[in-house]
């Protein structure tokens, strides 16, 4: 959307320029020309499908796209310095830009991720290593990686923070090193049992902004 922004100010600033340096003759053609081109490329920008269909999802179910409860909670409850592991928006695709809601209330409440959407991601921090974290600590929520895991995560959320896992409602723990603390209509958020001998991990990412 911003490369499209930029192509649509950047093709209005040569047909003022052409307009300006055409023969008078040919000036309001111009310029005519460049304003319906400008209207069309604006209403094709305002109808796009994914567009209108996040729209009518946020009037007809805003939880769909955004956990209000889940979100006032995390204000309340939580400390900044709190480290969060949220789901995949595309599990087939765990690199996707999309964000999926529980990441969205994280990031809405200025607490550390250890994985921001790669499109929110600090370009000068190695991205690929905070997926793999993240994907390994999903794995050991669900019981089929390693649960000593969840006492690195534990550890990377650093001294005097807590570390929680938000996922999709009905999303089941396969271990017991965390708790349920909070459930939504759309969304479960797990804490972290503290694990006292476990080791320190890289810095996470705070949310972009």
């Amino acid at each position: 959307m911003a490369a499209f922004a930029c192509l649509a100010g950047h093709a209005i600033v040569l047909v003022g320029r052409w307009s300006r340096d055409a023969a008078p003759a040919w000036r309001r053609p111009l310029m005519a020309a460049g304003m319906l081109a400008a209207a069309a490329g604006m209403a094709g920008f305002l109808m796009q499908p994914w567009d209108l269909q996040k729209r009518r999802l946020a009037l007809t179910t805003p939880e769909a796209l955004f956990d209000l409860e889940a979100y006032r909670w995390i204000l309340a409850n939580t400390a900044p310095v709190d480290l969060f592991v949220t789901g995949l928006a595309d599990p087939a695709d765990p690199g996707s830009a999309t964000v999926d809601p529980g990441t969205a209330v994280v990031m809405a409440a200025g607490r550390r991720l250890v994985a921001a959407p790669a499109v929110f991601s600090n370009p000068y921090v190695d991205w690929e290593a905070r997926q793999a974290r993240r994907l390994a600590y999903l794995e050991s929520l669900d019981g089929t990686g390693d649960p000593a895991r969840l006492c690195e995560l534990a550890a990377e959320a650093g001294g005097g923070a807590a570390a929680y896992l938000l996922l999709p409602a009905g999303h089941a723990a396969g271990t017991d090193r965390v708790t349920p603390v909070l459930r939504t209509a759309g969304t479960i958020l797990y804490r972290v049992a503290p694990c006292p001998a476990a080791s320190r991990a890289s810095p996470a990412e705070t949310p972009a902004g």
